[in-house]
């Protein structure tokens, strides 16, 4: 609309040389679409820099999480010399951007002058000498400084739109994403059990990949067949490598199956893994977790998993807060709470990968 009438404005005060005013639209239309046309290489530069800034941001964390390893073992350096290669990547992709970003901002700003220049030129080439003067031109430019502020407005919400896409991409996808990926054949799991049903776990000459593997040849597992029928203790036993975590996460449930003859699961399942995870709550809060609280199941829970003398040891007991990944408890007590966790649930399949290496013997 203001373009509009700045034209309007333009024809009159031209007068006889108003036909000059046609070339405003042509002029904007062009810039408009190299604006549009290299809006795709700040796009490019821009998922680029973020690409390097994830990487840096990853290594660092990755420092920060595991720094009590990195200075025991002396890897200062070597982190230090990945981060620094990381935040060259991210330094220069950076410089690309910035490079581009400074084209489209100087675009925007030669815009009006342009636009001036190219109905000043045509007004003055075309038409009878005298037709701009003084008081012509200086009513022209001010109606060109209207004419500025909806192009400028326009040209860098392109270019912010151009930027900014990347992140709405990875902001649509994560609010896309399924809790549990559909299209990956895993595991039939079912937590109804019938009269006649036992809980269970049966795998017939099932072929197991990792998911996310693209290539066919990379198994997890061929060819393997388990059944663990209702009260029935199994025990996985294998070198490193072997496949033990495999098996396990399939049946949790969190591999691809590519081939089966049967595969399935039938109860609730809880499992109790090496590394537990434990959220910056109370002791009580961790072990319970989701489940409805019972008094008398919870206290034969603790004793058994002998969290009873070490809640005694503590001022607040089973009420004190644990800290972000339980920073205030020992490997020993963290793995222990992750056992009185998958024991409490009631669980018909209870799964434990190695939950007791931390452990002490007391004799």
């Amino acid at each position: 609309m203001d373009v509009l009438f700045a034209t309007l404005s333009l024809c009159y005060i031209l007068g006889v040389a108003r036909n000059a005013t046609f070339i405003i639209f042509p002029v904007i239309a062009s810039l408009y679409i190299f604006i549009f046309f290299y809006g795709s290489k700040i796009e490019k530069a821009n998922s680029v820099y973020l690409k390097f800034m994830d990487k840096r941001i990853k290594t660092v964390s990755e420092l920060f999480s595991s720094i009590k390893s990195v200075k025991f073992m002396a890897l200062e350096k070597d982190y230090l010399e990945k981060i620094n290669t990381a935040r060259k990547q991210e330094l220069k992709a950076n410089l690309s951007l910035v490079k581009h970003q400074s084209i489209m901002d100087a675009v925007s700003a030669i815009g009006s002058a342009l636009l001036s220049v190219a109905v000043f030129t045509i007004a003055y080439l075309c038409f009878p000498q005298g037709t701009l003067n003084v008081q012509t031109t200086f009513g022209c430019l001010s109606v060109f400084s209207m004419i500025q502020s909806p192009m400028t407005f326009v040209i860098v919400n392109i270019g912010v739109l151009f930027q900014s896409k990347e992140s709405i991409d990875r902001v649509l996808k994560s609010l896309n994403a399924s809790e549990v990926d559909k299209s990956q054949n895993s595991i039939t799991k079912s937590n109804i059990l019938n009269n006649n049903d036992a809980a269970s776990i049966e795998l017939v000459n099932c072929v197991v990949e990792w998911p996310g593997t693209k290539s066919e040849s990379v198994v997890a597992l061929k060819n393997i067949s388990i059944s663990v029928p209702k009260n029935t203790r199994l025990t996985i036993i294998g070198q490193v490598g072997s496949g033990k975590t495999a098996l396990v996460n399939t049946i949790l449930g969190e591999m691809k199956i590519t081939s089966r003859s049967k595969a399935e699961s039938i109860g609730k399942i809880s499992f109790a893994p090496q590394e537990p995870w434990i959220f910056n709550g109370t002791c009580m809060e961790n072990v319970v977790f989701n489940s409805k609280f019972d008094a008398e199941w919870y206290n034969k829970v603790i004793k058994a998993c002998c969290l009873d003398l070490d809640f005694c040891n503590f001022k607040k007991g089973d009420q004190m807060l644990v800290g972000e990944k339980g920073l205030k408890l020992s490997g020993g007590q963290r793995q222990r709470i992750g056992l009185a966790r998958a024991i409490y649930a009631k669980s018909e399949i209870v799964v434990l990968d190695d939950p007791l290496s931390a452990g002490k013997i007391i004799n």
